[in-house]
C-alpha cells in the first residue's frame, strides 16, 4: 500500500507527521544519519518547507566541503528461499549475466510496472551501462 504521507525531492524521502499538541506537521528525511528536519502549521507550505530543509542541507555540506550523504548506496542484502536463488542463478548463466544484473533488471522492471506514472528509474541502455561498470559478480558465483 502507497503511503500518503511520505514526499521525495532529488532523491530524498520524508516522511510527514502531524502533532496534535503543537497543531504542527513535521518532516524528517528518512535513510540518512543527517538530521535534516522542518515542520509547518499549513499543509500547503509542506514541499515547499522540505524543498528548503534539502538546500539548507546541501548548502551547509557545500560550505563545509563535505560531500552530501545519500539516501541509498545501490546494494542491500536479500534473504530468499533456496530454491529460489538456485533458480535465479541458473537464468543469469542461461542470460549470460551476473547474479546482481538479474536482479537488478527484474526489480527495475517491477518498479517500472508498479509505478509508471514516474516513469521508468533508468532506461535499459543507462541500466546495462551501470550494470557493466560496477561488475563484481560471475553468473557461476551464489
Amino acid at each position: 500500500m502507497k503511503k500518503d504521507n511520505i514526499i521525495r525531492y532529488k532523491g530524498y524521502y520524508a516522511k510527514i507527521d502531524y502533532i496534535a499538541g503543537k497543531n504542527v506537521l513535521v518532516g524528517h528525511v528518512e535513510n540518512v544519519d543527517a538530521d535534516i528536519r522542518f515542520e509547518c502549521s499549513r499543509p500547503g507550505d509542506v514541499k515547499k518547507d522540505f524543498k528548503e530543509a534539502v538546500h539548507a542541507y546541501l548548502n551547509e555540506c557545500s560550505q563545509k566541503g563535505v560531500k552530501p550523504e545519500k539516501t541509498y548506496k545501490g546494494s542491500f542484502n536479500v534473504r530468499i528461499h533456496p530454491e529460489c536463488h538456485k533458480r535465479l542463478s541458473h537464468a543469469a548463466i542461461e542470460e549470460d549475466v551476473s547474479l546482481n544484473a538479474l536482479v537488478e533488471e527484474a526489480l527495475c522492471d517491477y518498479l517500472d510496472r508498479r509505478f509508471e506514472e514516474t516513469g521508468p528509474i533508468i532506461d535499459a541502455s543507462e541500466r546495462k551501462q551501470q550494470t557493466d561498470d560496477k561488475e563484481t559478480d560471475y553468473p557461476f558465483e551464489s
